[in-house]
């Protein structure tokens, strides 16, 4: 029939299997224009528009039943008033999304560097201020997660004070930081070791580098031991500012 698709055709439009069709037809969702003695359904171009909206919705996390409703409502100001929700919605997982892609890129550099330089190979980078969140070591045994603290953390050691710690740290935003680890070159140094032999990278890493030309703390990080892919062992970097 003229200026109507077959259902296959209309389904093929829009992306969707005809089953899709025959469903939102029996919710009444989207009924086709025209259904012949048959039974065959047709479908208008204008209704193209029609399902564009409801995918338009439910790729923002809405279900059938609420987009029916939002469809149906003839209230304008309570038909704004859900566009203005879902908007927020959308507004909210937009930001948690970029959150979500400035960690991916973070990882896929921290890896890179992983790659290039290896384990136990001293070499020296350059970094812009890091901002932390330092907080005091917690009373007895504690541990770090990635859903605590993010992509990095660890542990601070002050100056000369190798055997124990004060301070933890885990990365933030600017706005969140108590805690600024200043740019500058540094020595790093990465380890892979099993949880009893972590405490033996600290003196090893004093052996690799000249102590009487470095500056303040030492950092000993976590390096994304989680999704490192090294069973019972966890990739450790240390590093400690040199002095200019």
């Amino acid at each position: 029939m003229e200026n109507l698709m077959t259902c296959g055709e209309f389904a093929k439009l829009c992306h969707v299997s005809k089953r899709v069709l025959f469903y939102y037809d029996e919710i009444n969702l989207l009924k086709p224009a025209y259904v012949n003695e048959k039974g065959y359904r047709y479908y208008a171009w204008y209704q193209y528009d029609q399902m564009g909206t409801i995918q338009l919705f439910q790729n923002i996390g809405m279900s059938l039943k609420d987009i029916q409703a939002l469809i149906d409502q003839k209230d304008f100001l309570k038909k704004s008033t859900e566009l203005q929700r879902q908007y927020q919605i959308v507004e909210n997982k937009i930001k948690e999304f970029e959150k979500i892609k400035k960690n991916l890129l973070f990882l896929n550099q921290r890896f890179s560097i992983l790659q290039q330089y290896g384990f136990l190979n001293l070499f020296e980078e350059d970094i812009e201020d890091e901002y932390y969140i330092r907080e005091k070591r917690p009373e007895g045994k504690f541990f770090f997660g990635y859903m605590n603290y993010g992509y990095q953390y660890g542990i601070i050691f002050e100056r000369d004070c190798f055997d124990d710690f004060k301070w933890t740290f885990k990365r933030c935003e600017k706005q969140e930081a108590n805690y600024i680890k200043p740019k500058g070159r540094y020595y790093a140094v990465f380890f892979l070791l099993r949880n009893e032999d972590i405490s033996t990278c600290i003196p090893a890493f004093l052996k690799m580098i000249d102590y009487s030309k470095t500056i303040g703390p030492l950092y000993h990080e976590d390096y994304c031991s989680e999704i490192a892919g090294y069973e019972q062992k966890y990739v450790i970097k240390l590093s400690i500012l040199k002095k200019v």
